[in-house]
């Protein structure tokens, strides 16, 4: 096996290890589900958004072939750029007190780029015939883990009206 093929498979690893310490952090840290959410979602953007980055950045054909594609580097480029602008952003919301809101608005792009993909990943699956065991999860991950950030984000912001 080689580097960069082992490097973008320890990523699909990274990416729920990731997630799984933005929620217990969230939890463990958090005295208020505003909070909880500061803690959790600039965590997982972070690391969902930055790997996917790097991994469209450095290791773009090993993506794109355990996803069962065929690589566009420009495209891929290009994506990959717009994924570790997402991931600084999120880390910049925190750092810049940009507050709740801030959060909220880069999370909700997030979210949609979760959406999207995994329904082009479905799309793929079922129209394309790209079955892919990654291709496959990917719709149901995306969807659950859109649940998981909504569920943080609206507690936050009902704590937030509360206030």
């Amino acid at each position: 096996m080689n580097f960069k093929k082992t490097i973008s498979i320890a990523i699909e690893y990274i990416r729920p290890i990731g997630i799984a310490a933005a929620v217990f952090f969230a939890e463990l840290l958090g005295n208020t589900p505003t909070e909880s959410f500061m803690i959790m979602a600039p965590v997982l953007i972070a690391v969902m958004s930055g790997t996917i980055g790097l991994e469209g950045l450095f290791f773009g054909s090993e993506g794109s072939a355990k996803l069962g594609y065929t690589r566009s580097p420009e495209y891929q480029r290009q994506n990959a750029l717009v994924q570790l602008g997402m991931a600084i952003s999120a880390v910049l919301v925190p750092v810049l007190d940009w507050g709740i809101y801030g959060m909220c608005g880069v999370s909700s792009v997030f979210m949609f780029f979760l959406f999207f993909s995994g329904t082009n990943h479905g799309f793929s699956a079922i129209a394309e015939g790209n079955k892919s065991i990654t291709n496959l999860s990917r719709p149901i991950l995306s969807y659950l883990l859109i649940a998981a950030i909504l569920y943080y984000m609206l507690e936050a912001l009902d704590y937030q009206a509360g206030l």
